[in-house]
């Protein structure tokens, strides 16, 4: 059996999964095995990441404001499209109907127009209604490329009046200090760390929560500015997980967690794989699917 290739680009995703646990890291990236099925949390957040895209698109390529109704009929086809012929649990309050029901409500609170960000315009002089990037890092791949670090964000605008990243989460409901939860995010350490490599001057995150529930849609804004120093002690960590990650693959050594990662969001998908003698054997419990470090989330 030829030895499964070490993936050259690198995201926040990937470097949690490997913090929690390094066989993790091998079932999921090396592998690119995942559990049969899908996640509603994932198919929901994917098609709303979709939506919103594709409305701010179609507003900032006219001259006209559109209505909500035009909005919502401008990104409809994206969300079908990520939603694709995905049922959702009977009752659950992530439904395909109340996702277009939380969309309405975003364009009624958040109208792009009106919006207190706006995009920046890019060098192709497109809105910068969504941004992606993949930055070279100092050290080299077993193939002796550099790796990259890559990753994807809703927006880069301007909020303020400073140049900021918007990020859209999804979530059943804020729990108490929702906005500490990113205080220390590596996912959005890295998405600034990125913009100023890129040559933009930003140390400002704005997350955008959504919580869906089955009797209302609420919504919270949580500006962050990132200090130097955090940023700076974030890349160094980084650099520290691809070196760990490097060594793992040439000595072929993918420890176990056996602690915190095994139990963590309702236990670890790969459990099955881990508790026996030969994991081969349940492999038909997962299927193929590679992970893209740039695909829409939410």
């Amino acid at each position: 059996m030829s030895r499964p290739e070490l993936p050259i680009y690198f995201d926040s995703t990937m470097n949690s999964a490997l913090h929690a646990c390094p066989r993790k890291f091998y079932w999921n990236f090396i592998l690119n095995k995942v559990p049969l099925g899908e996640s509603i949390h994932l198919v929901a957040g994917s098609a709303y990441a979709a939506a919103l895209h594709a409305a701010r698109t179609a507003q900032f390529s006219g001259s006209s404001r559109l209505t909500t109704d035009e909005l919502l009929e401008a990104c409809l086809p994206e969300f079908l499209k990520a939603w694709g012929d995905f049922i959702a649990p009977e009752g659950h309050a992530k439904s395909k109907h109340n996702m277009l029901y939380a969309l309405e409500q975003y364009f009624e609170r958040y109208h792009p127009s009106d919006d207190v960000i706006q995009p920046l315009s890019l060098t192709s002089g497109k809105p910068a209604t969504e941004f992606s990037f993949a930055i070279p890092l100092p050290i080299k791949h077993p193939s002796g490329e550099p790796f990259l670090y890559c990753g994807r964000f809703d927006m880069l605008g301007t909020y303020a009046d400073r140049v900021t990243v918007l990020d859209d989460k999804t979530t059943g409901y804020f729990v108490q200090n929702w906005e500490k939860m990113w205080l220390m995010r590596g996912q959005f350490l890295g998405y600034v760390w990125a913009c100023q490599q890129l040559g933009y001057k930003t140390n400002d995150c704005l997350v955008r929560g959504c919580a869906i529930q089955k009797t209302q849609i609420k919504f919270l804004d949580c500006p962050i500015t990132y200090p130097q120093h955090l940023i700076t002690r974030w890349y160094k960590e980084l650099l520290a997980s691809i070196t760990s990650l490097v060594w793992h693959y040439e000595n072929d050594d993918w420890p176990y967690d056996f602690a915190d990662a095994c139990s963590s969001y309702g236990g670890c998908p790969y459990m099955d794989l881990c508790v026996v003698g030969d994991a081969d054997k349940f492999m038909n419990n997962y299927q193929d699917r590679t992970w893209s470090p740039i695909q829409l989330e939410a």
